[in-house]
């Protein structure tokens, strides 16, 4: 009994690696994806992995990426577009996960461009003279807008462009200030009920014309380059429990659910109108995944010099630990999932990487 309890403690041991504690502050534009770094915070799995987080919502994603230039944020999160045009603009940023993806064709739960029954906009061709609202010039919405535009034909400079956070988008539109919006959930599923908006969906997804089965980065967490040469472990492991809150969140859509009521005080009709999009093993960057959010940003000129996904991305690895979903069976083990490596010492202890 006492040698079955020693080597229960030393599988115990293995199975979760000590970590030191140390505190990370990181920024962000508040928005549904943020959903899995709220549980990896309540349920302990950062503090697991030796991370205290410390939380910075602002406005916009280019706040977010402002405070990692500075110095007053360790990691930031934001729309993909924005930490690409700050690289653009000489800011050393460099993204390390990609938190979650657009898969075509599109459901109309990630971006939407809508325009409100009253205006009579019913294509993007109808935008032309009129006023459309984006969350931030340099951000995914503004890249949906001018990448639709640029398929549809409609010169960039037919359409006026206004620049308000999401919160106050809604009521933009209700006062007849705009015509036409971009947003994302959960502000979506607040406004395609509103009666006083009766919105009129224009397009769903961030690139045009893209085929079935593509799919693009939607947004990302980011570091400064400085920031990620001195802490690439502690990067992994803010990935590692990242991806583990995500797992838990997309094995069970009750739990899901029930964190968009708790953490954005929707409505439970509400939050069940939005459909789960977490992809929590295609969360490690990888540069071929970027190329066509990089060419679609040079062909809408919103980058004015060239930039390589290589150049931006930082692929980051969490570090080792038990293959998820494994088991016993008949002897052998069952295959980890896609994105994961896994080597055993006699066929019983599995150490992996994703």
């Amino acid at each position: 009994m006492p040698r079955r309890l020693a080597v229960l403690f030393a599988l115990l041991l293995w199975a979760t690696p000590a970590f030191a504690q140390t505190t990370v502050t990181v920024a962000f534009l508040r928005d549904i994806n943020n959903l899995p770094l709220f549980h990896a915070e309540a349920t302990g799995i950062f503090a697991r992995y030796g991370i205290k987080v410390v939380n910075r919502p602002l406005n916009d994603g280019a706040a977010a990426a402002a405070a990692v230039v500075s110095g007053a944020a360790d990691i930031g999160y934001a729309a993909v577009a924005i930490p690409i045009a700050a690289r653009d603009a000489g800011q050393p940023l460099r993204i390390f996960i990609s938190n979650n993806y657009e898969i075509y064709p599109y459901t109309p739960d990630m971006t939407v461009l809508l325009a409100t029954g009253a205006s009579g906009v019913k294509t993007i061709a109808d935008l032309k003279g009129r006023k459309v609202v984006v969350n931030a010039i340099s951000g995914g919405c503004a890249l949906m807008l001018f990448d639709q535009l640029r398929h549809a034909g409609v010169p960039r400079a037919a359409v006026h462009i206004l620049v308000a956070p999401f919160p106050q988008i809604p009521t933009i539109l209700r006062l007849h200030e705009a015509a036409a919006a971009c947003t994302v959930q959960p502000f979506w599923a607040m406004m395609q009920h509103d009666a006083a908006l009766a919105p009129v969906v224009l397009a769903t997804g961030t690139l045009a014309g893209q085929k079935n089965g593509a799919s693009d980065v939607l947004s990302g967490y980011f570091a400064s380059t400085t920031w990620l040469a001195a802490h690439r472990a502690l990067a992994g492991r803010f990935l590692a429990a990242l991806r583990e809150a995500t797992r838990e969140l997309a094995n069970k859509p009750a739990l899901y659910r029930a964190g968009l009521v708790k953490y954005f005080a929707l409505k439970p009709a509400v939050a069940d109108r939005i459909s789960m999009e977490l992809t929590p093993d295609r969360m490690v960057a990888r540069p071929a995944e970027y190329r066509s959010i990089l060419h679609a940003m040079a062909r809408s000129h919103m980058l004015q010099h060239p930039l390589t996904a290589e150049q931006l991305v930082e692929t980051v690895l969490p570090p080792p630990g038990k293959c998820p979903r494994r088991r016993l069976a008949r002897g052998g083990w069952r295959r980890p999932p896609r994105g994961w490596a896994c080597s055993s010492s006699a066929g019983r202890r599995w150490r992996c990487r994703a």
